[in-house]
This record gives C-alpha cells, sequence and structure tokens, in this order.
C-alpha cells in the first residue's frame, strides 16, 4: 500500500531569542544566573518559505511544526511554551481548528490536528506565542476544493502498481501486478465511482463510505474512460484484436447499451450538459470537433490543442499545445493561458488535465511532480506526493 498520506508538509518553524537575564539589586546577592546554554530564552519568530497544499482540509492533517533555538540559532529545549496559529491573508470566513501546540522536552511544537476550513484559495498564516513578537510567514497554502484525489501509479515496473483514493489514511488502494499500469482515473460527477484504465482493460470501480472496492466490473476494451455528467453514458475509445484503429465508444456504465459510434474520435470528454461532447480526430489531421450528441452537428477548430476538457459550467474548453495550457471559450476563442511552472519546459502531456469544480484550479503535472495552477494568482504549486504516482483527478 502506498505510504504517507496527502499533505504533511512542514513549514519549519523556528523561534529564535532575544532576552535578557534577570538580576536582583541590593545587600542580598541573587541567585547565580544560568548559562543560557542550559536555560535557553526565546523572544522571537522565523519561518522557512515551503508551501503547502490541501484537499478536503476537514479531513486532511496539515501539521506544521515550531521548534524553540536559542540567540545563537541553536536548538532550545524548553518544554511547556504556547504557540498558536491563525490566519493572516486569505477568505475573512475561514477559520482554524487545532490551532494550539505546546512545546515538547525538545522545544518542539507539533500542530497535528490544525486543519483549515474556509473556501478555496490561497492563505498565510501568522503565528504568536506569550512575550514573543507574532510572524507572518510567507509560507502560500493553497485550500482546493476537491473532496477527494485519486492516485494512479504509471511508473513502476519491479513493484504493483496502486491506484488510490486521498485522503484516507490509504485503505481505499487497489494493488495491481508489478509491470501492469494503473492510467487515467476519472472520476463521476457524483464522486460515486471512478473509471480508469488498468493494463488494456476499462474498470469502474464503486467504493462505499469506507473506500473499499464494492464492485470491480472489468470491460474487454481499451481505455481512457469519461463518465457523462449525468452518469448515464461512459465514452472510452477500443482497439479491437488484429487492428491498427482505434474507435470510439460509449455505454452504460453498468456495461449494457454498448454501441461504437460513427465518427473518428479521440481523447473524448463530455460537456456538463451531457449533450455535447468534445473530442480530437485521429485522422487525417488532428483537429478539435464539439459535436452535439442529439443532432449530431458539429464545430471544428482545426488544430486547436490536445487533451480537451471542459470547465464545469461547460463555458470554457482546456487544452495542451506544446509548453502551453491553452484556455478557450467553446467557439475557439483562446482567454487564457499558462506556461510550464519553473523548472520544467512543458506540461507532461500524459492526459492529466482536470478543472477544479469551482473553476480556480487546473490539475496536472510537470516536471515529474502532479501539481495544480491558481488560474487567478497563475502559480503553481506540487503537490505532496509520491512521485510513483503519475495520474490523478479529482471529484468535483
Amino acid at each position: 500500500m502506498p505510504a504517507a498520506p496527502i499533505a504533511r508538509r512542514i513549514l519549519g518553524l523556528l523561534l529564535t531569542a532575544l532576552a535578557g537575564c534577570g538580576g536582583g539589586s541590593g545587600s542580598t546577592p541573587s541567585a547565580t544566573p544560568t548559562s543560557p546554554a542550559t536555560a535557553p530564552v526565546p523572544a522571537a519568530l522565523q519561518a522557512s518559505a515551503i508551501p503547502a497544499v490541501i484537499v478536503d482540509s476537514a479531513t486532511v492533517l496539515f501539521g506544521p511544526r515550531a521548534q524553540l533555538v536559542n540567540s545563537a540559532g541553536a536548538t532550545a529545549a524548553v518544554a511547556g511554551v504556547v504557540v498558536t496559529a491563525a490566519i493572516a491573508t486569505g477568505d475573512p470566513a475561514a477559520t482554524l481548528s487545532g490551532a494550539t501546540a505546546a512545546t515538547s522536552a525538545a522545544g518542539l511544537a507539533v500542530f497535528g490536528a490544525l486543519r483549515l476550513h474556509g473556501p478555496s484559495g490561497p492563505y498565510t498564516l501568522r503565528f504568536s506565542s506569550p512575550g514573543l513578537p507574532t510572524l507572518t510567514t510567507t509560507d502560500t497554502i493553497a485550500l482546493l476544493p476537491a473532496r477527494y484525489l485519486v492516485l494512479a501509479s504509471t511508473t513502476v515496473t519491479t513493484e504493483p502498481s496502486a491506484i488510490r483514493i486521498l485522503p484516507d489514511g490509504g485503505e481505499s488502494t487497489v494493488i495491481g501486478a508489478p509491470g501492469t499500469p494503473f492510467s487515467l482515473p476519472h472520476y463521476a460527477a457524483d464522486g460515486s465511482r471512478v473509471v480508469f484504465t488498468y493494463g488494456d482493460e476499462l474498470r469502474v470501480w464503486t467504493p462505499p463510505s469506507t473506500f473499499t472496492p464494492l464492485r470491480d466490473a472489468t470491460f474487454d476494451i481499451d481505455g481512457g474512460g469519461r463518465f457523462s455528467a449525468d452518469g448515464l453514458w461512459l465514452y472510452f475509445v477500443s482497439q479491437p484484436a488484429g487492428s491498427s484503429f482505434v474507435f470510439p465508444y460509449r455505454m452504460h456504465p453498468d456495461g449494457s447499451g454498448r454501441e461504437r459510434l460513427t465518427f473518428d474520435a479521440r481523447d473524448m470528454d463530455p460537456h456538463p450538459d451531457s449533450v455535447r461532447l468534445a473530442y480530437l480526430t485521429s485522422t487525417p489531421v488532428t483537429d478539435l470537433i464539439v459535436r452535439n450528441m442529439t443532432t449530431g452537428a458539429t464545430v471544428t477548430f482545426p488544430r486547436a490543442f490536445d487533451r480537451p476538457r471542459w470547465s464545469p459550467a461547460g463555458d470554457r474548453l482546456a487544452g495542451f499545445r506544446g509548453s502551453w495550457v491553452l484556455i478557450s471559450t467553446p467557439t475557439g476563442v483562446v482567454v487564457d493561458s499558462i506556461h510550464a511552472p519553473a523548472g520544467s519546459t512543458s506540461f507532461d502531456d500524459g492526459g492529466l488535465l482536470a478543472w477544479s469544480s469551482d473553476a480556480r484550479y487546473l490539475l496536472g503535472r510537470a516536471a515529474g511532480r502532479i501539481g495544480v495552477t491558481d488560474l487567478i494568482t497563475k502559480r503553481w504549486v506540487a503537490l505532496p506526493v509520491p512521485g510513483s504516482y503519475t495520474q490523478a483527478s479529482w471529484q468535483r
């Protein structure tokens, strides 16, 4: 089972020194002052800049730590110093719970129960302790609107592959055979099911509330499954044995009603209205098509971009083009663009592109890491998940 739940990120707070030693006056001498080496006195706050990402804050431990140090910057082993966290910047409706921690005998305060509750967006924190100046950190915490994140491992060939739902401590994990990867996970709109590709098979997973697989329905098809918003259809592609062509299909999620679509299509994504379908053509050139599945009417955008993905409201499409993610209207007008983050020449075009439910974030992968881009600030934050996971989707 993959170790480490999501978002155990350490902000690494340091408490530094400024203090005086007490001394008495008068004829009776005071007690001999204690050496700072044996009785360090903390008096200020410093913080290292390590960003964090929280998915569904109500169920994810945040867990920053505060360490006391003396005036020389060395660890100050002082127990019982109370440190309090508070929201410095962000939505005024947000709140913190578990925001107080006391230092241990080693001078370390661990906020193991700290949780951030509120609307999605960027936040910063401040930390204080009686008698110490308050510190406002520059660390950005990206609070995401997704409730659950599903991860799929695709790169490890000598160990069992896995598909996992976070956050839940790893209980909802399916283990596969070594060398047989999971890929292209996609949540149903109501969050009740996940479809993914396992090797050359498409599987539908219906976890109960405990996230133990309840039903694993395997179909003799290839993959790339996407649920329609109303949950009635599952769109996918299949390459029959002995054929060099990939054909588009759809069927009901229980495996019934399978039908081959009469048009050339791949990278399909159903519109939130469950009527329109965005997809790419394979031959003779790669064009982006939006088709009305009721009337058959189509709109063509020549060589627009790859991996088209509808926004939750259906008013925008996102897709890859070179080192960019482009965002357009349903009529093909580009309204926004996002360049690959620093340290990466391009986004990893492996099918990993997904909108958050509030359309503020795009989930993607760059420089070997799964992360999110804030479409308002254009800031990229990598998710703290194992590098063996290369595919992801989230419940919207």
